[in-house]
């Protein structure tokens, strides 16, 4: 029988933080609003980076489906003049929520490259999930990205890698900024989301 874990926390327990590129020092995390792209008016980067605690799928269950959902911001007039490609990679070092930056992982340690961008000490280089964000798409509308269920299985308890989060970036940044609510949103609804549906390991069901 398949489990569904929904994960929408609030900026008390949420870990995501936002990656400025003109402001390389400063600290951004659980943000009430996430960018990723660039602005159409001046050339600066966002990126965005998220962690969530998947301790309470038991070892041994069965990734079946993971889907990752963002609510678009009201948009200004920095909104997009194109349609991206959003993707999602994960993080192979470890951040910490209170002091990642474009620059630093942590106040002692920079990232590879800077906004975790060196795809041999911080991210992956390949996707695990990927969505076309458009100039059309409604302010307060929904964006979901469908992940590798594979990938988020090597996240759980004796999985093969360590949960360390996901790296949010657009695959052109040029002209091309979009924004969403973030766990700090006055409307629970709209922070970011993740669900996972799971089968539970074998006998798991005798001992609730």
């Amino acid at each position: 029988m398949a489990i569904t874990l929904t994960l929408q926390p609030d900026s008390t327990t949420a870990k995501d933080a936002n990656l400025y590129q003109e402001e390389p020092d400063t600290f951004y995390p659980t943000p009430s609003s996430m960018s990723i792209g660039e602005d159409n008016t001046f050339t600066q980067l966002f990126r965005a980076v998220f962690q969530y605690d998947l301790s309470s799928i038991p070892a041994g269950s069965t990734i079946l489906t993971a889907t990752f959902t963002l609510t678009y911001a009201e948009a200004g007039n920095w909104r997009s003049s194109n349609n991206r490609v959003v993707s999602v990679y994960r993080i192979i070092r470890a951040w910490i929520l209170a002091e990642v930056t474009w620059y630093e992982v942590d106040l002692l340690t920079n990232w590879g490259t800077p906004g975790c961008g060196n795809t041999t000490t911080d991210r992956e280089a390949a996707a695990i999930g990927t969505a076309t964000c458009a100039t059309t798409d409604a302010d307060e509308s929904e964006k979901s990205w469908t992940l590798t269920p594979s990938k988020v299985q090597e996240w759980i308890t004796g999985g093969a890698l360590t949960n360390k989060g996901f790296l949010m970036q657009c695959a052109t940044e040029s002209s091309d900024r979009y924004q969403f609510h973030g766990s700090a949103s006055a409307t629970a609804s709209k922070r970011p989301k993740l669900v996972i549906t799971y089968n539970p390991p074998s006998g798991f069901f005798a001992f609730l």
